[in-house]
């Protein structure tokens, strides 16, 4: 990201800004500020996927430096749902810019890109939810106050509670919970955490 916001520095009179999944989030509200500034020399945003998740930015061209992507593992194709959620960024009804654009960078993309814009998406039938940090803290705090032995209760017990109680509704299914247990099992043991 940093390399691609230099070259266009370098080559062009326009000063970039940037958004990617691990800046800080005062970091990155502040850089959307900038960027859709009319007023601002910012008139450029370059960004990881991140921009597909929960910023309004008013953007009228979305330009694909690559159709690849580290997924944490290994570098995979983005699938047309991660392309059409990026490209939908591009041009948003109350923004300036009502009709967007698409293209990209390298004209060996522009088949991929063709293809996922031409896809459709197929409706959700079901929907995982994981609980966030935050859920099992308090989960933890509630059965602490309900546990009559006064022993604490650790991670792998509170987890297992939380599946073992957790109702959900509808179209909804808990997920990565068996995943979660193991990890908190062979966590019980790891002292100074």
């Amino acid at each position: 990201i940093f390399a691609i916001k230099r070259e266009i520095e370098h080559n062009t009179p326009f000063k970039c800004c940037v958004i990617y999944g691990s800046l800080p989030p005062n970091v990155r509200a502040e850089q959307a500020r900038r960027f859709n500034d009319p007023d601002s020399e910012y008139k450029i945003l370059v960004a990881s996927d991140a921009i597909g998740m929960g910023l309004n930015l008013s953007i009228k061209r979305i330009i694909f430096n690559t159709m690849f992507k580290h997924n944490g593992d290994r570098i995979i194709q983005l699938d047309h749902s991660a392309v059409k959620q990026i490209a939908g960024r591009a041009g948003r009804r109350n923004s300036p810019y009502p009709h967007g654009e698409v293209t990209c960078r390298d004209p060996d993309d522009m088949a991929h890109l063709k293809k996922c814009m031409g896809t459709e998406i197929r409706p959700l039938r079901k929907a995982g939810v994981i609980p966030t940090p935050s859920h099992i803290a308090v989960f933890n705090q509630h059965l602490q106050e309900y546990d009559s032995s006064g022993k604490e209760i650790d991670l792998h017990t509170t987890l297992r509670k939380f599946s073992d109680m957790a109702t959900l509704k509808g179209d909804f299914f808990l997920c990565r919970e068996q995943s979660m247990e193991i990890v908190s099992r062979w966590l019980k043991d790891v002292k100074n955490m």
